[in-house]
């Protein structure tokens, strides 16, 4: 019976050793402290609408992989974000993707609103605009966290730190950017091709 009680116990404190040495999720030293529902929501909303929110650095949650650094998956540039306070606002990348033998720019126009009883932003389409939980926000750092489904309906779980560029000047380069690429594209491939 002792020799049971001192497997059980060695046991035990293995299982109590290896879940000490789990990873905590990241950024948690950063988040630590902060409630979302002592923040004005008036101060996030005009951040957002007065800056361009680049991605500076991100995790992504996929699966037993754990978490790995956001390029980690498929090395595509990360989304960017220019709000406005009319509800509009460009998810955009820096970068653009191939189809076939074509180069697509990435960045559409969509629409968001915040929504302080949850503490979430929500950019989509209208009928279906996905949730972003603020975790941090702070002068020109914010955290988000939200979830996306692969094709096989398994979840992944991405933790992105932005930084918020204020000035008007960076929000209307950036703006032009994003159009005239966009006219550019469309002009080149037409609805009719497909693309």
């Amino acid at each position: 019976m002792k020799k049971y009680i001192l497997i059980l116990a060695a046991v035990l404190s293995f299982a109590a050793c290896d879940k000490s040495e789990e990873p905590s999720a990241p950024f948690d030293d950063i988040i630590a402290g902060f409630d979302i529902a002592k923040m004005d929501p008036v101060q996030l909303v005009d951040a957002l609408t007065s800056s361009y929110v680049e991605v500076v650095d991100g995790m992504m949650h996929y699966h037993e992989h754990g978490w790995k650094p956001l390029l980690y998956w498929d090395g595509t540039t990360p989304v960017h974000f220019l709000f406005y306070a009319d509800g509009s606002c460009w998810t955009c990348c820096t970068t653009t993707i191939v189809i076939g033998s074509l180069l697509r720019p990435i960045h559409t126009q969509m629409e968001w609103e915040y929504d302080a009883t949850s503490g979430s932003i929500f950019i989509g389409a209208s009928a279906k605009k996905s949730p972003r939980k603020v975790l941090y926000y702070k002068n020109d750092r914010l955290i988000l966290e939200y979830n996306s489904y692969t094709v096989n309906g398994e979840k992944l779980t991405y933790r992105v730190v932005y930084q918020l560029h204020f000035g008007e000047e960076v929000r209307k380069a950036k703006a032009e950017y994003y159009k005239t690429t966009l006219q550019e594209w469309q002009e080149m491939y037409p609805p009719e091709y497909g693309l």
